[in-house]
């Protein structure tokens, strides 16, 4: 788990052409403050559990993450959210977790994007970069959980995964044990990702 606490913003990114004269909105990103000082322990038991930046070489838009319930009590996730980072930072917004969310102990919560095909909870923007990194951060900002592909990401723990493979097909990278430290904790191989309608594995 992370030992920092960050407060997170969403604001409204806009790209001025200087051309034409006009404003285009391309959407939200995420403000994110690091805070100095050690954060409060997390008790959630809530965990990225499993991701893929793609699914295939030419899928760079076929993204999941696996949220776990590690913990023997239902969690509600409601307004809690995710973040990517790119390799150099950059913080944005990948998706927000609805209210009234709730994981139950041992169960799981799946985050895609639509071309992946998978049946998910949650949908998710095409913003994971193949060695970026993820966050988990609660309703007041503070990280849950983080994991990145690269030390220039923004969310790493330890030291951080390699590069996704950009080659694979079907792969992920999926938590084996929790150290706190990324490279120690994921393991790359076949992809299982389950969402909440699956059978619970209970802890």
């Amino acid at each position: 788990m992370s030992d920092r606490r960050a407060c997170i913003l969403l604001v409204t990114a806009t790209v001025t052409c200087a051309a034409c004269g006009s404003t285009e909105v391309t959407g939200p990103r995420l403000a994110y403050n690091t805070l100095t000082g050690p954060s409060a322990v997390d008790e959630s038991g809530v965990v990225i559990n499993e991701f893929a930046a793609r699914l295939g070489p030419t899928e760079a838009c076929s993204e999941f993450v696996e949220l776990a319930n590690t913990s023997a009590r239902e969690q509600n996730l409601g307004g809690w959210k995710l973040a990517v980072s790119g390799p150099a930072g950059a913080p944005a917004l990948y998706t927000g977790i609805p209210i009234g969310m709730v994981i139950g102990p041992g169960c799981h919560l799946l985050i895609a994007t639509q071309p992946t095909g998978l049946v998910r909870d949650i949908a998710a923007q095409c913003n994971l970069s193949d060695d970026g990194g993820l966050a988990l951060l609660n309703t007041d900002g503070t990280i849950i959980d983080q994991v990145g592909m690269s030390s220039g990401s923004e969310f790493h723990e330890g030291t951080p995964l390699d590069r996704f493979d950009t080659n694979a097909i079907g792969d992920s990278y999926s938590r084996v044990r929790n150290t706190g430290s990324n490279r120690l904790d994921f393991v790359f191989g076949p992809a299982t990702p389950t969402n909440q309608f699956d059978d619970c594995v209970r802890p």
